[in-house]
C-alpha cells in the first residue's frame, strides 16, 4: 500500500506539489522494490 502512496505523490509532485516533491524520498526510502527504484529514477532524476 506505501508503494502506491509513493507513487501518487510522485505524480502529484510531477505536477508540481512541492510538499509531494519533498515527501517521495521520505515515504520510499524503506520500500525495497527495484522496480519502484527505477520508476522514481526515471521521473525524477534520482
Amino acid at each position: 500500500m506505501r508503494e502506491f502512496v509513493v507513487r501518487a505523490q510522485s505524480h502529484r509532485a510531477v505536477l508540481g506539489d512541492e510538499a509531494a516533491a519533498q515527501s517521495v524520498p521520505w515515504l520510499a526510502r524503506e520500500i525495497d522494490n527495484p522496480a519502484l527504484a527505477a520508476f522514481l529514477a526515471r521521473r525524477h532524476g534520482v
